[in-house]
């Protein structure tokens, strides 16, 4: 293995320093933003341009969990930059004979909207729609907001956000990496994927025209020597026919095959593989990276229903190899000995899919670090200097958050305004800078933030950058503390344990963990099987690492 490049060039602590920004600097947040947005540029995986938007409080026109008229009016405000009046609204409602409680069913709400319109504007297609992440995400773009139908479970974290737990209808406003952006009550909030995927039940794409849609009829005029016959034509109304796409992982291969993108619902054969993985075999497509979603052959049909991403499963076709390496209760993956300090770590890693119905509240981490073993030979400083993701299971939903720890000196800190979802890509380095700080940088490559930390100085998040310092928001700090450096690297899959007994917690189903590209700052280096470290749990195996393979290995949950 050769060493790798940083991420970044770092400049003299001093210039670090300038180059932070601290809250108390910072411009303040209007009252009216949403909180917990993560504030993203324009892409296909963020769209916030309308978070902002103030809406009209409806309390007096319709009880808010029964009046599907709110969630229409507010999509107008969205997606035409139109909003009826209360008084308007209470027309309309009294017009279609609502009571203030008594809403109606949303087949209803589509006929009048479409027949009668709602503050001019008159529906002309309504489209039921998928409620995956890729899906919605498609429709917000494509139709400019969406209509959707929640069950907000009972002190669950939405709930607590909306103000209310039962069947509601709300509006989508947008989203961002971590997750829709819901409108009720005359409010945005920010809800995440996990929460959206346990209470979303109904999702709709609205197309709207200024004229209603009015069917052909026929009028007779008959007079003593002439009939004449008048046809009313149609109003005519183009619908932009909205497309799904489906996106090719190499899930530790390589090479590159382009996005299918057909129209909805139009069923095609798959793009045949064109990806390759030394010493491994392709096997078929998996809609989860560790192969627990649904599967698709090689060249398959796929309905196009919604946009999915297709993970490529491979098969080892090296023979298997008896492990060698050690054992731990909670660690798995490879530790590096060395006979000096190292001064640099890193990996690449895909944030794993959890199987929370296999292991409904257990958790798992995976990160890179220095120093965290003494070895006969090596020596250590006693402390581990560490940074990853946290994924867990809670009450059968996943949750994820980047963090870093200086162990044992504090707990595991998480970084706050950095979203982590499954399917992100994460890179992680643990290193010593020009100036000679220790400093730990977690980069989330999907959405181009980086978590640092630096000793001595702080840790905050920021913009990712290829030159020039870092520069983060702080949101702690480390003056006063230091590190004396490791002999140890590790790369690792962990069960961690519970802070207040110190016993293992349960051990979340993490499917597969593939660490890529790793890298050390010695020239050459290498791992070999006796440096692997599988967890062994009570006689029972519990999650192995693979031999070395192309500069990286893949840590596999073998448990029950």
């Amino acid at each position: 293995m050769g060493v790798r490049k940083l991420v970044v060039s770092l400049f003299a602590i001093s210039s670090v320093l300038l180059a932070l920004t601290t809250p108390a600097s910072a411009s303040p947040i209007p009252a009216h933003s949403v909180p917990n947005l993560y504030r993203c540029s324009e892409s296909r995986s963020c769209d916030i341009k309308n978070a902002d938007l103030h809406f009209v409080n409806y309390s007096s026109v319709c009880s808010y969990s029964d009046c599907n008229f709110v969630a229409a009016a507010d999509w107008e405000k969205i997606a035409l930059h139109i909003q009826p009046s209360a008084n308007l609204l209470r027309g309309e409602y009294k017009a279609a004979h609502q009571t203030f409680s008594g809403g109606m069913h949303m087949p209803d709400l589509w006929s009048y909207w479409k027949l009668s319109g709602i503050d001019g504007a008159f529906a002309t297609k309504v489209t039921t729609w998928s409620h995956t992440r890729g899906a919605v995400q498609n429709g917000v773009l494509h139709f400019g907001s969406m209509i959707a139908a929640l069950n907000v479970r009972k002190n669950s974290a939405l709930a607590i956000q909306l103000g209310v737990a039962e069947t509601l209808v709300v509006t989508i406003d947008g989203f961002d990496p971590g997750g829709p952006l819901v409108v009720f009550k005359a409010k945005t909030v920010q809800a995440t994927w996990a929460q959206w995927g346990s209470a979303v039940r109904a999702v709709w794409g609205v197309s709207t025209s200024t004229s209603p849609l009015t069917p052909p009829s026929t009028t007779t005029t008959t007079t003593t020597t002439t009939t004449t016959t008048t046809v009313v034509p149609p109003t005519t109304t183009t619908i932009i026919v909205p497309k799904s796409s489906v996106s090719f992982s190499a899930n530790g291969g390589t090479g590159v095959m382009a996005n299918e993108i057909e129209n909805v619902m139009t069923a095609n054969a798959l793009t045949p593989n064109g990806f390759t993985y030394s010493g491994y075999s392709f096997n078929d497509w998996n809609t989860a990276p560790n192969g627990s979603g649904a599967s698709y052959a090689n060249g398959a049909t796929y309905s196009f229903a919604t946009s999915i991403t297709l993970y490529a499963q491979w098969t080892s076709t090296t023979p298997a190899t008896p492990f060698t390496g050690a054992q731990s209760t909670n660690w798995s993956g490879y530790i590096l000995q060395n006979n000096s300090i190292l001064t640099q770590t890193s990996a690449q890693w895909t944030v794993p899919i959890l199987n929370c119905a296999d292991t409904g509240n257990a958790d798992s981490s995976t990160w890179i670090g220095n120093g965290g073993v003494t070895w006969t030979g090596g020596g250590s400083s006693g402390q581990l200097l560490q940074s990853g993701t946290e994924d867990d299971c809670l009450n059968g939903a996943q949750q994820d958050y980047g963090w870093w720890e200086l162990y044992p000196v504090n707990a595991a800190q998480p970084f706050t305004n950095f979203p982590v979802v499954p399917g992100d890509s994460m890179e992680a380095s643990v290193y010593q800078n020009s100036s000679g700080a220790w400093t730990t940088q977690l980069n989330n490559l999907t959405t181009g933030t980086s978590a640092t930390m630096i000793i001595g100085v702080g840790w905050g998040v920021g913009p990712m950058s290829s030159s020039g310092p870092i520069t983060f928001t702080s949101q702690g700090s480390t003056a006063g503390w230091t590190y004396a450096g490791g002999t140890t690297a590790e790369w690792i899959v962990e069960d961690n344990e519970n802070a207040q007994t110190s016993a293992l917690n349960p051990f979340a189903n993490y499917g597969q963990v593939n660490f890529s590209d790793l890298g050390t700052n010695l020239t050459p280096w290498y791992l070999t099987p006796d440096d692997g470290i599988e967890i062994v749990q009570n006689g029972l195996t519990l999650s192995v690492p693979s031999p070395i393979v192309n500069d990286g290995f893949t840590v596999t949950y073998t448990g029950p």
